[in-house]
């Protein structure tokens, strides 16, 4: 996961799913990664990312997941940086899990379970970075 951080620009990805969620919980435990990019040219910038991460093209079953978004820009909306890494929100990774498979929706519940409890004790779950003229908030 440390290549990710040395190859991957903060603005060019964000970690989700079990990889996100276990920055913060540690609840599942995987050697998969799940990962959103954002490329200029997908085709021609995938293959040279392929080659500095130092992954092989597999017919099926590899771990390393990188997801094209759908809608361009929103699943980098309130992008945080947690433990070095760049990760969706905190509202986006809680409805990927739920509707993800396998256990999913445990690392959901269990998630928002950590979430409310810190809530209710005013301590966040990650400290986020300030950004200059824009407030920081944790959902």
């Amino acid at each position: 996961m440390e290549r990710i951080k040395d190859v991957l620009r903060q603005e060019q990805y964000a970690l989700t799913l079990h990889t996100a969620a276990n920055l913060l919980t540690s609840f599942v435990r995987t050697d998969e990664i799940y990962l959103y990019l954002k490329l200029a040219d997908w085709a021609g910038d995938i293959l040279g990312l392929r080659q500095k991460l130092e992954l092989k093209e597999l017919v099926r079953s590899g771990n390393f997941h990188i997801i094209r978004p759908y809608y361009k820009n929103s699943v980098f909306f309130n992008k945080q940086k947690i433990k070095g890494f760049a990760v969706v929100s905190n509202l986006q990774l809680y409805l990927e899990l739920y509707h993800f498979q396998p256990r999913g929706r445990e690392h959901a519940e269990y998630f928002m379970k950590l979430f409310e409890e810190r809530s209710l004790k005013n301590t966040p779950l990650h400290r986020p970075k300030a950004v200059p003229g824009r407030e920081a908030a944790v959902f």
